[in-house]
């Protein structure tokens, strides 16, 4: 995955880094988990829980994370949907599911009225003419909707907690992996084609209620309220992350708010592929044999049916490492 986008964008972080005196050594409070998976024959599996976006203190991360990285042959990588519409080349391979192909329109499944409620919200918002420029959004699917509305509050909330919306540490390990000298294979976990194809077997119900529950905040003024109280949720997420917090709750905020009322759809229908894809393509990773650092959501490494689980029943040994 060569994003242009992302070289300029670490670019110019590393530089503003430097000038700044910010490059050593970075926050000596920040202890991220990392675990690490041994079997018998010698292999080592790293697993590095992520969140959302980092702040540029967090740079450079601790020694002992960073060693894992070197000695891994591999990178396993899973990049959030909101995050991936901000680089144009993802969407060339997956912009056919996205949009109509029967020649119906967005106004007929979510309606005249939400329609000009919603592009009024764009508008005001100041990005309806990028939008419309760049994806021609009548002939987009509520999906598409829905991941714009998303990805908009997300930018406000991380704009609110003091973060930028693609600096993290997702990218920031893809981004070293394709610039470190000794060459290292790079992998994603969910493809942005596999993570659209499972959010569209998710009911329009879900999407209309979603958009409106947005496009109604925005109206009757609450979504500032609305993008402090979840910055905050954020920030205290970040804090559990930065000290090793085993209890970080990485679902709260902005997706898990919008996801509350058709929470057993989501998790049938949402949760158990992610899981399921995730088992299939880490275990493509494990049957080469080599060394592997994979990067994914906190949320989805500990607890029942998490990637620690997955290992184990592998014939795994996972410790916690600092």
């Amino acid at each position: 995955m060569k994003r242009k986008i992302k070289w300029v964008c670490w670019s110019v972080l590393f530089l503003a880094m430097f000038v700044s005196g910010c490059v050593a050594p970075g926050d000596a409070d920040i202890t991220p988990l990392l675990w690490r998976a041994t079997n018998g024959s010698g292999q080592t599996v790293y697993l590095f829980g992520s969140v959302r976006a980092v702040h540029y203190s967090a740079y450079p991360l601790p020694e002992f994370i960073m060693d894992a990285f070197e000695r891994s042959d591999y990178l396993a990588v899973e990049i959030p949907l909101p995050i991936l519409l901000y680089f144009a080349d993802e969407w060339e391979a997956a912009r056919s599911k996205l949009v109509y192909q029967d020649g119906r329109t967005i106004v007929d499944d979510i309606g005249s009225e939400l329609y000009e409620r919603a592009v009024a919200v764009f508008t005001e918002m100041g990005i309806l003419g990028f939008i419309v420029h760049c994806f021609e959004i009548d002939y987009k699917i509520p999906l598409f909707w829905w991941m714009e509305m998303t990805a908009m509050a997300m930018r406000f909330m991380f704009n609110e907690a003091g973060f930028a919306y693609w600096n993290n540490v997702a990218e920031y390990f893809e981004f070293r992996a394709e610039t470190r000298e000794r060459e290292m294979g790079i992998f994603e976990i969910l493809p942005i084609e596999r993570q659209i194809e499972i959010l569209t077997e998710l009911p329009i119900e879900f999407y209309i209620y979603s958009l409106e529950a947005i496009i109604n905040m925005v109206e009757d003024g609450s979504f500032g309220l609305f993008i402090r109280e979840n910055a905050t949720l954020f920030r205290e997420a970040y804090e559990a992350w930065k000290i090793d917090d085993e209890r970080f709750d990485g679902t709260s905020g902005i997706e898990g708010n919008m996801i509350k009322a058709f929470e057993e759809e989501w998790r049938e229908t949402v949760t158990a592929q992610r899981d399921s894809e995730r088992e299939r393509r880490i275990g493509y990773i494990i049957e080469e044999g080599k060394n592997a650092f994979v990067v994914v959501g906190m949320e989805h490494i500990v607890g029942e049916g998490g990637i620690v689980d997955f290992l184990v029943r592998k014939g795994y040994t996972v410790e916690i490492i600092r």
